[in-house]
């Protein structure tokens, strides 16, 4: 609202404008699309590759197919890549939105490692894990 009553005559309403154009589409939609496929993908995975062996053996649980690291690497790589990107949008810095990319462009290369990773149980599935019993895990 305060980007409407703005004056349009000087050179910084274009820039907010666009800063905080990128904070919403790059920032709020990008992060909850993929933040959505982060939780998604490794649920269908699992539904195709051990729904059917549920009861049969042992199988891992949904949330263990993907790495908690990468995604916490990529949720934070992404939101400083979205923190630079509106600041230079807000600046006019090329610097900054040269490093904003960059950092952009490893936030994609992480998820993607993620989401690699989560795909690779459809074509190797993870072994069961070894069933140790019960008289010996208390020994």
């Amino acid at each position: 609202v305060v980007l409407v009553f703005l004056p349009s005559d000087d050179d910084t309403t274009p820039r907010l404008i666009s800063a905080y154009g990128a904070l919403t589409i790059v920032g709020a939609l990008g992060l909850m699309v993929l933040g959505m496929l982060c939780k998604i993908v490794p649920f269908l995975v699992w539904m195709r590759t051990y729904g059917p062996l549920v009861g049969k053996r042992p199988v891992p649980v949904a949330t263990e197919l993907s790495s908690k690291r990468l995604e916490l690497l990529w949720a934070c790589a992404h939101l400083a890549a979205v923190a630079l990107i509106s600041c230079a949008c807000a600046r006019g810095s090329q610097i900054l939105a040269l490093a904003g990319a960059c950092l952009l462009a490893a936030a994609t290369a992480l998820f993607v490692a993620n989401l690699g990773r989560v795909l690779t149980h459809l074509i190797h599935p993870k072994p069961p894990p070894a069933v140790v019993p019960l008289a010996a895990s208390l020994a």
